[in-house]
């Protein structure tokens, strides 16, 4: 299994975070290097694509996201929960239909609140991711993705692909490989002087749905320990560096 990220700043601390919880627990991290800022996250795409393409179509591949994610736990774990799919492309879950949210109509019902497609981790074979990126680039070059305004999403891309090919696309609704964190998206537009004040009800809110035991984090929702944790959200990037999170983190 091959570990896989994309990013432009090799020195950014959420990057060396991913780099020393790969390092821990002995995960082959393939980091992808795209020269400058992002002007589109479809880069990343783009990016990884050309990568599949040269390697063997059997090879197992779960791609994160560089700067807000790390693991906690081994490629056996990981493999193992992968293996409980049968197969399928699974993808990471949130629970905000981000960024377009009229999309909820589409989704309908998921199993838990994590039920909707988030792009920052996803993992399955290199013949099955590369038979979605070509579906992908169809959708995208038919116009079957034509709300203009997040052409420049991947996330909004991909949620397009997976209305259009459930049967395709497992989304981990329960958490058991990939976590998100956030719970609440307007407060990307809240002024800076209540952000403290969203940042610790945030947290509040998340501590309500998870605990930590034996040096692991436990979702009370889903019964689940995941292995891969992503910070989504603007008030959650740094969570790390407040402490909170120091019982999960052995190498500290």
């Amino acid at each position: 299994m091959i570990i896989l990220t994309c990013i432009s700043d090799m020195e950014h601390p959420g990057y060396k975070l991913l780099l020393k919880s790969c390092n821990y627990y002995g995960l082959n991290l393939k980091t992808l290097y795209n020269k400058g800022g992002w002007n589109s996250h479809r880069l990343k795409d783009f990016h990884v694509k050309n990568y599949l393409k040269t390697l063997d179509p059997h090879e197992i591949i779960l791609f994160t996201d560089g700067y807000d994610t790390m693991f906690v736990s081994g490629e056996e774990e990981i493999l193992k929960k992968y293996n409980a799919f049968n197969g399928a492309v699974v993808f990471s879950a949130e629970t905000n239909c981000f960024p377009h949210e009229a999309h909820k109509i589409e989704y309908g019902v998921g199993e838990t609140k994590f039920q909707y497609l988030n792009s920052g981790g996803y993992i399955g074979s290199v013949v099955s991711l590369l038979k979605l990126f070509d579906k992908l680039e169809l959708m995208v070059s038919t116009d079957r993705a034509s709300e203009s305004n997040y052409q420049m999403s991947n996330q909004f891309l991909w949620t397009k692909l997976y209305l259009l090919h459930r049967n395709e696309i497992r989304l981990d609704y329960h958490c058991t490989i990939f976590q998100t964190f956030v719970n609440r998206i307007d407060i990307l537009h809240s002024h800076p002087a209540t952000r403290n004040k969203l940042f610790f009800e945030e947290v509040n809110h998340v501590l309500e749905d998870f605990y930590i035991d034996k040096s692991r984090l436990y979702n009370e929702i889903t019964g689940s320990t995941p292995s891969h944790l992503h910070f989504n959200g603007v008030l959650f990037k740094n969570i790390v560096q407040t402490g909170m999170l120091d019982d999960i983190i052995p190498w500290k």
